[in-house]
């Protein structure tokens, strides 16, 4: 039996001992995956008889939106019981799901230090590098020796980073950095400052947070320090990192496809229709365009319906063309590898690489149209069209995401019904305008 289902028979026959040992036995991503799954009723009753160590680690791993919805039927005092042994990014992620009316009254059961450690991380905004990073770090001064860092790791709670020793001054401004395993193989009484590292990288609690997995994925590092002022904030550690990758991907790709981040497989009718319908009828509107200009070209159709057959063909090679060229630069400037400013070098590139693909793509789509129906005429315009619109397809491609950056806006929003509208348009016009120019020459 698949484990959503057996969840559900548990809860409908209130086997309340069965359901807490079947979920001991599941781990935290298997049980988000039921809770995703189940009626909004069960949820409440199958993560009631989660563990309290395993209740938080669902809540991270689930969905943000059924997080929210989760949350929202919790009590003030049970979310603070969940979130009291996380460490300060884990809690900060979940209380941002909690309605902001009721943050003041959920903390107020945290104790103080940790309260108020908790709100004023949370004025920073999550796209920043203070809203992210973990608070509770080991520091140690210079003067300090290794025994009693040692013995204050060992006291910390279980939520401290405990991979680096932050070396501060006496305003708590971060010099260097000892990892642990370099500390426990120091002599006892060896001095910190004997034992410092100059710390890779660092950053500012304002820096965007893509900027910060830029830093991670270049330095390769584990762990980012925070500095407010010089002073030490907190670190960013690597799985806060991995977490914003796979976030700013997902948001990416269904942006690329029109698509909101938060639908999902399993959601009402509903709540699908009104994601997709209203680019559904975009991407109709674009049709018709493409539809009103075959139409200019009737008569061609018309006297050598030939063309008919391979309009489809030049079409769907440069919307190919286009989606390829838009992956790329898109995932670039996410990156930060390009910018505005390399605008005519990244079209040079993609020009020449369009030439190329088309003398290519066109030659073999212009033979296979020869051997296929024997027509001269046909294979000339099909290599033609192929050549101009893979030509449009790269321009187009590379274009309109760096115009959308430079504006402003998210390049991933230039999503492919945009895109796919030049290439047919431009495809159709080309094909059956060349077409219809041979026809006149040679009649």
């Amino acid at each position: 039996m698949h484990l959503v289902e057996r969840a559900i028979v548990l809860v409908r026959g209130k086997l309340r001992d069965e359901l807490s040992k079947f979920l001991s036995k599941l781990t935290a991503r298997e049980i988000a995956n039921i809770l995703s799954r189940v009626e909004e009723d069960y949820r409440l009753e199958i993560f009631a008889h989660v563990s309290r160590e395993k209740k938080a680690r669902v809540l991270l791993v689930l969905d943000e939106r059924v997080r929210k919805a989760m949350l929202e039927r919790l009590s003030d005092k049970e979310i603070a019981e969940i979130i009291e042994k996380l460490a300060s990014d884990d809690a900060c992620r979940i209380l941002r799901c909690v309605p902001e009316e009721r943050i003041d009254f959920v903390v107020g059961y945290l104790p103080k230090s940790m309260r108020d450690s908790l709100l004023h991380q949370l004025r920073y905004s999550k796209e920043v590098a203070g809203g992210i990073m973990q608070k509770e770090v080991i520091v140690a001064k210079e003067n300090e020796n290794a025994r009693d860092v040692l013995k204050r790791i060992a006291d910390a709670e279980k939520r401290t980073w405990k991979y680096d020793v932050y070396v501060v001054d006496d305003d708590h401004r971060l010099i260097g950095r000892v990892p642990i395993e370099k500390l426990l193989k120091a002599r006892r009484n060896a001095r910190i400052s004997s034992l410092s590292e100059d710390v890779v990288a660092h950053v500012n609690v304002m820096e965007d947070r893509e900027a910060v997995v830029k830093i991670f994925k270049e330095k390769k590092i584990y762990a980012l320090p925070v500095v407010d002022r010089g002073k030490l904030a907190g670190v960013i550690t690597i799985d806060e990192a991995l977490h914003i990758m796979e976030e700013e991907h997902t948001e990416d790709i269904f942006k690329m496809f029109s698509l909101q981040k938060e639908e999902r497989v399993f959601d009402p009718l509903k709540k699908s229709i009104r994601s997709r319908t209203p680019w559904l009828m975009i991407n109709l509107a674009t049709a018709f365009l493409a539809a009103s200009v075959v139409g200019i070209f009737e008569d061609v159709l018309k006297s050598f319906v030939l063309f008919a057959i391979f309009m489809p063909i030049v079409a769907g090679e440069g919307g190919n063309a286009t989606t390829q060229t838009m992956a790329v630069i898109v995932r670039s400037l996410a990156l930060k590898e390009i910018s505005a400013a390399d605008f005519f070098r990244v079209l040079k590139k993609e020009v020449s690489l369009a030439i190329f693909n088309g003398l290519i793509v066109g030659c073999v789509a212009a033979v296979l149209a020869l051997i296929w129906k024997s027509s001269v005429l046909v294979a000339v315009a099909l290599f033609l069209a192929m050549m101009i619109n893979l030509l449009v397809a790269a321009i187009a491609g590379a274009a309109i995401p760096i115009i959308f950056d430079r504006l402003g806006s998210d390049p991933a929003s230039s999503s492919t019904v945009i895109l796919t509208t030049f290439t047919d348009v431009f495809g159709f016009m080309s094909f059956l305008g060349i077409g219809s120019l041979l026809l006149r020459l040679v009649g």
